[in-house]
């Protein structure tokens, strides 16, 4: 299952198989090889079988995941496990969710009794396991186990799948091969600890486990993928270049190593086999550095450096023969060796081999190598390295492409498309996104001067609207029937967060809620939940002799992540009103009730103390951000963090985002985080941390929140004995936090000279972005999450926008012909043949009017529910901009998905903006 559906074919299920086994190896540093089970793993086995003997049954075109997989499914199997959390999905008689006790049904007195009945419904609505039934039909152990187990809940999410043998619940490698050793006869398979205990970055690792598998892309690999006709060596001449001959025994190889390894050695060292001459090698003491250090990496760096040179050798036209090829190999592994030593490898890895981001159903995601050749000017994929195939094995990206002038963008792409454009009958949609940093205004800093970067502690985390949304919804209902007199019916009600987006309006006079393009004019219109007629739309905000601003007072925007929430309980209270007019008062009293409620909720700690007890739950973890700031650090530049939270909050979410995790999953909590930022201001109160300058600053006391009076910024000496203690071990002396200030105090901390030095990042269009551009004139990024998936369903309906396009140019042209023909009828002097010829085809155009009108409206209405099933694309409404968009092309000078997506740039980076086009322009630049 995939995001709590089931997977509908073979095909959808192995996308996700080999998305979640390139997760396991491309994992973030610290954990390496472990990921979550909900992604991929079913939990009825009676369902996955077939599908799996399916995906598995031509043995000769399966894939060596599928092979793995199926020869050891059962153990698998017996893994999985169920995490309940409402209690809505599970089956508890036959689902595997009690420890490990298997399905309850195989303990039940009575078997003929069973029904299906989902977890939940064994909770009395007093939240209580039903005893009074399960009492009947249980034995007393299994009773004793239940009551240590917690009742599920509503509110707690969905279940979802887990690996059993893990506290975490999340597949770990090393316990899936703990776990089927005894099923094997196996034992712990000494390469594996060999390889990924070697303090070496984590791309060599990569590399070197691929070639204890023989799954380097040497002749041998690539002619049984049908990549190759030949398997020889292209260095040497060799008829077999297996990995063992592309890292040893190729003549240029053998060169590198006998000036390595000692003479007494050399003639065991080229006569083993692969797997013992990797065995022997990785576990020697041999002291054969000449220089100190050690022999495993040495040995390690130069196979690393070895296959490097020949894949140049054979892709690089322009390769040129290095001939200081020994010392450049004791450099790098002296190198590694001295990092390892001061413990500082993990540094060094400054992005993975392969990143993967969730693709959407039916998409695989393939990541490819191409070159260019700036002489000839050719390009290719996959031609050497990179290679993506489908699960026949079978070739569906592979090109080299001629270009007379050089290729006016990245060659990569433009080999990559034309790869994609051969393989006609690939059964595959491609998608040749470039990068997800998006910009409408040139950015870079003035003279070279080094920006000061970062952003709200809001932009920097993503909560989880699935889960965060619905704890807000939940505790604003309870606050409004308790605390405000609404009726009981409201606790009652449910919450779907995939309902509103942002950018809406709501009209608090009539109840309202509205969609809008860049020029204000309403394009989408609900009532609560019953969508207004385009009659009514006209009537109510288009027949006017002055134009509504739609702000405030009269109108509410939704222009953030938590305003979803109150949206949608405010059209559900609309239709609740409607039904019940004498129960709730009129409607824009009770979006005041409601944003009193939410108020609430904020202000008594509700919301953050669930926040703070299960951080994982509610914010989206990514493992990018430290090696993001410790690159903008490194460059030379300044970071700092605003934020409304106050010191004990804003610790803990930033411990979650950037602190060590142990290998339980538990977070240290501690100061470390501290050593990205040179300046964190808390308690900011955004958006008057912009405008107000006589705003008091103090200074916190990290290790016991103590508020310290300031100048300005400036330490005072303090009264009595209230002044700060050592500071305590793990707490940077270079970065100070405050409470409170004004923007005027963060220039003063961070020397900012010019307002286009800083680089700030936000999440909030009107709270961060549009003061700091337009009161400050900062440069400004926008986090806009949403645009992920909208960038994906693009490039996926990009054909059928260009049939909307040729229908709509076809419904233009049918309406011009038939305002022609009747002006001509009207106005001119015809004859009687003439004049009849022109009625008959005025009837057959407006015949043809008819039709392609409601082609084209269907074809809107499809491109428009892809989407969203109501409000449509974020950034566009109809064929204009939304008035979110406009706001982000006028205010943010980049925006992007995720503020981590920073480090796939150099700091260094001039982000130019696209070309703007007027309407005249755009038609003749589309020829």
């Amino acid at each position: 299952m995939q995001d709590g559906r089931w997977c509908s074919d073979a095909d959808e299920l192995r996308a996700h198989a080999v998305k979640f086994y390139a997760d396991l190896y491309t994992s973030e540093p610290r954990q390496p090889n472990m990921g979550p089970m909900g992604d991929f793993f079913a939990y009825r086995r009676e369902e996955l079988n077939p599908m799996l003997a399916d995906v598995t049954r031509d043995e000769a075109r399966c894939s060596r995941v599928w092979k793995g997989l199926a020869s050891v499914w059962s153990e698998v199997q017996n893994g999985i496990c169920w995490n309940v959390r409402d209690g809505m999905l599970m089956d508890f008689w036959f689902g595997t969710w009690l420890d490990e006790e298997g399905p309850l049904a195989s303990f039940c007195v009575d078997p003929s009794v069973i029904v299906p009945v989902r977890v939940a419904g064994m909770v009395t609505d007093a939240g209580d396991w039903n005893w009074s039934v399960l009492a009947h039909h249980l034995p007393e152990d299994i009773l004793l186990k239940l009551a240590a187990v917690p009742p599920p809940r509503r509110g707690f999410g969905e279940d979802n799948p887990g690996w059993r043998w893990n506290k975490s619940r999340c597949f770990s490698v090393k316990l899936a091969y703990t776990a089927i050793q005894p099923a094997t006869g196996g034992g712990v398979n000494a390469i594996w600890k060999l390889i990924w205990s070697l303090r070496v970055p984590r791309r060599v690792q990569s590399f070197l486990w691929l070639a204890a598998h023989e799954r380097l892309l040497t002749n041998v690999e690539r002619m049984r993928r049908h990549m190759a006709s030949s398997p020889s060596c292209g260095i040497c001449g060799d008829p077999i270049e297996d990995v063992v001959h592309a890292v040893r025994d190729c003549s240029k190889a053998k060169e590198v190593w006998r000036g390595l390894v000692p003479s007494a050695a050399i003639a065991r060292f080229f006569t083993l086999p692969l797997q013992t001459w990797l065995f022997e090698n990785l576990s020697s003491d041999t002291a054969a550095t000449q220089g100190g250090g050690s022999w495993e990496v040495l040995f390690v760096s130069t196979c690393w450096l070895l296959w490097k040179d020949r894949c140049r050798r054979l892709l690089d036209v322009d390769y040129v023969e290095n001939h200081c090829f020994l010392p450049q190999c004791r450099r790098v592994a002296a190198e590694f060796f001295e990092a390892a030593r001061r413990e500082h490898v993990s540094a060094m890895v400054e992005k993975p081999v392969v990143h993967w981001c969730r693709p959407a159903a039916g998409w695989i995601k393939a990541n490819t190598d191409a070159a260019v050749n700036p002489i000839s000017h050719r390009a290719s994929v996959g031609e050497y390295s990179g290679i993506a195939r489908d699960d026949g094995s079978l070739v569906f990206i592979a090109s080299s492409v001629f270009f007379s002038s050089p290729p006016d963008f990245p060659p990569r792409l433009k080999a990559i498309r034309a790869a994609g454009a051969n393989q006609s009958e690939s059964r595959y949609s491609m998608d040749y996104g470039d990068g997800p940093m998006l910009g409408d205004k040139a950015l870079q800093p003035h003279g070279g001067e080094k920006p000061h970067v970062w952003s709200s502690l809001e932009g920097g985390s993503q909560y989880k609207p699935e889960t965060f949304e619905s704890l807000a919804y939940e505790g604003t209902i309870r606050k409004l029937v308790y605390d405000l007199g609404y009726p009981q019916e409201l606790l009652e009600w449910t919450f779907d967060w995939k309902y509103m987006v942002r950018g809406l309006v709501l009209d608090k006079k009539r109840g309202n809620i509205l969609k809008m393009d860049r020029h204000k004019y309403v394009k989408v219109a609900y009532h609560g939940f019953t969508e207004l007629s385009k009659e009514d739309k006209v009537g109510i905000y288009g027949n006017t002799l002055i134009r509504d601003t739609f702000d405030e007072p009269d109108y509410a925007l939704i222009d953030t992540l938590f305003s979803l929430a109150e949206a949608y309980m405010f059209a559900q209270l609309v239709d609740f009103r409607d039904k019940n007019p004498g129960k709730v008062p009129d409607y824009s009293h009770m979006y005041k009730d409601v944003r009193a409620a939410v108020d609430l909720c904020h202000r008594d700690g509700t919301l953050k103390q669930m926040v703070a007890k299960d951080p994982k739950r509610y914010i989206n973890e990514d493992t990018c951000i430290v090696p993001m700031l410790k690159m903008l650090r490194n460059s030379g530049r300044s970071t700092f963090l605003v934020t409304n939270s106050l010191w004990d909050y804003t610790n803990i979410v930033m411990n979650f985002l950037c602190a060590s995790h142990t290998l339980d999953g538990e977070i240290n909590c501690n100061f470390d985080w501290l050593q990205y930022f040179d300046v964190v201001i808390t308690g900011s109160a955004k958006p008057g941390f912009f405008l107000d300058n006589h705003a008091n600053i103090f200074e916190v006391e990290p290790e016991s929140g103590m508020l310290l009076n300031t100048d300005n910024g400036t330490p005072m000496p303090q009264v009595g004995n209230t002044s700060p203690k050592l500071l305590p071990k793990g707490l940077s002396k270079t970065c100070r936090v405050f409470q409170g200030g004004c923007v005027g105090h963060l220039h003063k901390l961070l020397s900012v000279e010019s307002s286009s030095q800083v680089l700030y990042v936000g999440d909030h269009i009107y709270g961060d972005i549009l003061r700091s551009k337009k009161v400050l004139g900062w440069r400004t990024m926008l986090v806009v999450p949403e645009l992920e998936r909208e960038v994906e369903l693009l490039w996926e309906l990009r054909d059928r926008r260009k049939q909307l396009r040729l229908l709509r140019n076809d419904r233009v042209l049918v309406e011009d012909q038939v305002h022609h023909l009747k002006w001509s009828l009207k106005f001119e002097s015809l004859g009687d043949d003439e004049k009849q010829n022109m009625i008959s085809t005025l009837g057959e155009l407006e015949s043809r009017k008819h039709q392609v009108r409601l082609a084209h409206q269907q074809a809107q209405r499809d491109c428009h529910q892809k989407f969203h099933k109501i409000w449509g694309q974020l950034m566009k409404t109809g064929y204009q901009n939304s008035r979110f968009a406009h706001q982000v092309e006028r205010f943010a000078c980049l925006y992007t998905s995720q503020v981590s997506n920073l480090s796939l740039y150099s700091p260094d980076k001039y982000y130019r903006p696209s070309e703007d086009f007027m309407p005249h322009e755009f038609d003749i630049f589309l020829l």
